[in-house]
Order: structure tokens, then sequence, then C-alpha cells
């Protein structure tokens, strides 16, 4: 049986039966609840493209051994906003977003995911990659709680932002709070400028600060290309492409 998908004009809502898996594709912003029961798995890819002020809410339920995926490519020309709050209430759940983010211009991006594992034998990972260009600003605020009684969780962070100009900014804060002794959890955090002896070494064979930039984006977006398709992935370039002015 299909995913029953119930939309209103600011949220979608997602069902998934018993053991129904089901993979959606999101185009711009959209906040979305989702309700999952056991042994379901339900992996949403999100694409921004739209210059405007995107908001993106998302919450949900879960059922034992049920799966949640979520990866959002945010390339948008304007401001983002992306809160995700979950409560892990049941043994043997697994949460997994990954995050990869351009900004540009006086943009503001900021990203708040919060896990709050309540029991056993749970595992959440947290995945935030992003470049600062221009004035713009990058936050990631990346939470992982691991209750008491949940053992045998595992809990895994990594963030990164390179920051291209001067006047752009970016900051990680890995959160890891736990109660319980018996869990495995893992953080890692970077920031770190545009590394100024490669850039005038490129300067110096001739390239362009835009193709600099081409280049450090076309690396980046491999990282992010393997979780879309052939037509997806063509559009993400032709935007960053054009935006970029490469």
């Amino acid at each position: 049986m299909n995913v029953v998908s119930k939309k209103n004009k600011t949220m979608n809502n997602f069902f998934l039966n018993q053991a129904e898996n089901k993979e959606i594709f999101i185009r711009n912003s959209k906040s979305f609840n989702f309700c999952l029961e056991k042994n379901s798995s339900l992996y949403i890819k999100n694409v921004i493209f739209k210059p405007d002020n995107n908001v993106i809410n998302i919450s949900g339920n879960f059922k034992e051994k049920s799966i949640f995926k979520y990866v959002i490519a945010d390339f948008s020309p304007g401001n983002t906003s992306l809160n995700i709050n979950l409560d892990l209430g049941n043994p043997g759940l697994q949460v997994d977003v990954s995050i990869f983010c351009l900004s540009f211009k006086d943009n503001q991006k900021k990203f708040n995911i919060c896990l709050n594992n309540k029991n056993k034998n749970i595992k959440t990972n947290i995945d935030s990659f992003g470049i600062a260009f221009d004035q713009s600003k990058i936050h990631f605020l990346n939470t992982c709680i691991a209750q008491k009684k949940s053992k045998k969780n595992i809990l895994s962070q990594k963030g990164k932002i390179i920051i291209f100009d001067k006047k752009a900014t970016g900051s990680i804060q890995p959160i890891l709070k736990i109660f319980e002794n018996d869990v495995s959890a893992t953080h890692n955090a970077s920031i770190g400028y545009f590394n100024n002896d490669y850039f005038f070494y490129l300067l110096s064979r001739g390239l362009k600060t835009t193709d600099i930039k081409k280049m450090l984006i076309n690396g980046f977006l491999r990282q992010a290309s393997r979780f879309f398709d052939k037509n997806v992935n063509e559009e993400i370039n032709e935007v960053v492409k054009k935006y970029v002015q490469c």
C-alpha cells in the first residue's frame, strides 16, 4: 500500500503503514509531519531553489524499528530556516539527516536539528556541510540527546563550513547531552577560511575569482550529487552557475 499524503497550504502529512518503504522528492520549502508504523521507512529528498524566505518545520511520530532519512540541498538565493525536532520514544529507531548549503550575498541560513532519544538501540546521525560567500551567514545547531535508559544508542554528528569571503560568517554548535552510560557518541565540527595560498596560486595561474568559486562549488556538489538523480543534478548545476555568474 502506498503512503498516504494529506496536503494543505503550509504542510504535508505523510503516513506510512507497517513495513512500508517510501522515497519522496520535495522541491523548495515545505513543512511536513510524518507518522511511521513499525518497520516502515521514509526517505525525503529536498532541494531548495526558490529565492525567498524559506521556512521548513519538520515533526514526526515513530513506531518500533522505523527509519527516517532526510537530505536537504539548499542552493536558494534567499534566507532559510530549517527546524527539525523529533522525540524518539520507541526502540530500534534510525534517523539520518544530511544538510548541504550554499549561501550568497547577505543571505542567512539557519539549521536547527534536535533528536531526543528516549529508548534503546536507536541510531541518529547528523551531517552538515556549507560554504558561505560574500556577506552571508550559515549557522548549524545540532543537538542529540540520550535520555536515561536509552541503552545501546549510537549518536553521531559531523559539521563543516568553508568561509570563502572575509565578510561571510559561519558557526556550528554540536551539542551532545548524555544521561546514560551505555551509549556511543561522537561529534566533530570545523570552520575555516578558504586557503589563501591556494587562492593566490590559482589566481597566478590565470584563473578568475569566479573560476575558483566554481571549482570549490563543484567539489562541494559532488558530495550532494549522490543523493539525487541526473535531472535534479543538472538543474542544480545550472542554478548555481547562473547565480555565481561562472
